[in-house]
């Protein structure tokens, strides 16, 4: 249902994030920037393919899948 992660989603100050580690990710999760039924499986799925030895996990809207590989929409997560 979203295009990317964002910090602060549910604010009017809501900022899409290009990439970010795996720490990064759980900093933000650990800040409670991803509340129950919003991003948090998402992210956790990401995180849990990285650890299992994937290079980079994207997360955007279906839509977006080309642009997001190429860098111009969606959240790069990647391994510290």
């Amino acid at each position: 249902g979203t295009d990317a992660i964002y910090r602060d989603f549910a604010s009017e100050n809501r900022r899409r994030i290009a990439s970010l580690t795996v720490s990064e990710v759980r900093q933000m999760a650990d800040e409670g920037q991803f509340p129950p039924g919003s991003m948090g499986p998402k992210v956790e799925a990401a995180v849990t393919f990285l650890a299992s030895g994937g290079q980079a996990s994207v997360v955007c809207s279906p839509p977006k899948l080309v642009d997001a590989f190429q860098g111009q929409a969606g959240t790069q997560i990647v391994a510290d």
